[in-house]
């Protein structure tokens, strides 16, 4: 890659991925990358990135390392280099508050309180606790999110991977 790229206002990976579109980690030339002068702990990230080799969940139980490969940071999906780079890079609690404003706007979470309160009134306010809510209402949540908020979200998502060039 030549430097014709510097002052592109494009990330670095996104100049990585621009320019190793086609090109698999073995016939990778790395000159480029010592030309920028990274530091030794990032151009070993870059490395890793590009062997595949960051240790997530998902890396580490592809190596028989781990049993699972969930999220240790209680998400409940895999740990995989997509899924870290939407967290470190923020993007996750910008689409937990889209999504929570698209839930409002729509209703649903005036829906989910109904829903509540009348689990609540039916098995007694002294006999039902967080967890058998959770339990209850949770389906019911999950099935009446709107497709249109769900398009969104996945739209917002590919968009983000896309530029983070992942």
């Amino acid at each position: 890659m030549e430097l014709t790229f510097r002052f592109s206002g494009n990330s670095l990976a996104s100049l990585v991925r621009k320019v190793n579109v086609h090109v698999s980690a073995e016939s990778f030339d790395w000159k480029w990358l010592k030309l920028i002068k990274l530091s030794p702990r990032v151009e070993c990230f870059w490395w890793r990135l590009l062997n595949n080799a960051i240790p997530t969940c998902d890396f580490l139980m592809y190596r028989r390392i781990l049993q699972a490969n969930n999220c240790p940071r209680g998400c409940i999906v895999a740990e995989s280099i997509e899924h870290v780079a939407l967290i470190e890079s923020g993007e996750k609690e910008k689409l937990m508050d889209l999504l929570r404003e698209r839930l409002i706007e729509c209703g649903w979470r005036d829906e989910m309180k109904t829903l509540c309160r009348s689990y609540a009134r039916k098995k007694g306010r002294n006999n039902v606790t967080v967890d058998d809510l959770i339990h209850v209402i949770t389906p019911k949540g999950r099935a009446s999110v709107p497709d249109s908020v769900k398009a969104e979200l996945l739209q917002r998502i590919r968009a983000f991977l896309t530029s983070a060039a992942l």
